[in-house]
């Protein structure tokens, strides 16, 4: 039952993290919108 709550709790955190970088990279985006590589 542990291990079970161990992994939902590392995927909602996976999540949570691509979250962060798709927010980081619009924001990037919008400092920088001459950048091409991004």
């Amino acid at each position: 039952m542990k291990k079970r709550d161990e992994k939902i709790e590392n995927k909602n955190k996976q999540e949570l993290n691509n979250k962060e970088k798709m927010v980081s990279t619009v924001a990037y985006r919008n400092y920088y919108p001459n950048d091409k590589e991004v």
